[in-house]
């Protein structure tokens, strides 16, 4: 993936340049939002009334610039609005996939638990192996492809294409 200077695609943001992030650095922080952004352009009428709610909050969390800027203040941020996006969803959640959803709330509440004993330091974090541990877990895991799956069925096609490049 190449490295944009922050704003570049936005010419409404100022333009800074960002250091370089270690893949391995947006494991356990990214992975929802990725998987929120499977709800990118849903269209609103084919998904069921009831994941109306659901499905547009991910579309929030998908459109986050999660750890666009390293800085610890950023990325307190960042983590941050995932965590509240991440608690609404949970909240809108149809009740088919509500355990998992909440279940994402406390692997997000855990992984800012981590990074603000890092001082929101993403490199720190990325060194330290409960958060290693945590961020490859199988069951951790698990959850994010159960609830990937129920977005590509009920929030929208686009679930795949959704990526740090696309459109």
């Amino acid at each position: 993936m190449p490295l944009r200077p922050r704003g570049a695609d936005r010419p409404d943001r100022p333009v800074r340049p960002v250091r370089p992030v270690r893949p391995s650095v947006l494991l356990g922080v990214v992975l929802l939002a990725g998987v929120a952004a499977a709800c990118g352009g849903a269209d609103e009428t084919r998904v069921p009334g009831r994941a109306a709610p659901y499905c547009a909050t991910l579309e929030r969390m998908g459109a986050l610039d999660l750890l666009d800027d390293v800085a610890p203040a950023e990325v307190r941020r960042d983590l941050t609005r995932l965590l509240t996006l991440t608690r609404r969803a949970a909240r809108e959640a149809p009740p088919e996939i509500r355990a998992d959803a909440e279940a994402a709330v406390a692997a997000q509440s855990r992984f800012n638990d981590l990074y603000a004993a890092f001082g929101w330091d993403p490199d720190a974090v990325n060194r330290d192996r409960t958060f290693i541990d945590f961020a490859n877990s199988p069951e951790l895991g698990s959850l994010y492809v159960r609830l990937q799956d129920f977005q590509d069925r009920v929030c929208g096609p686009r679930a795949r294409e959704i990526g740090p490049d696309a459109a």
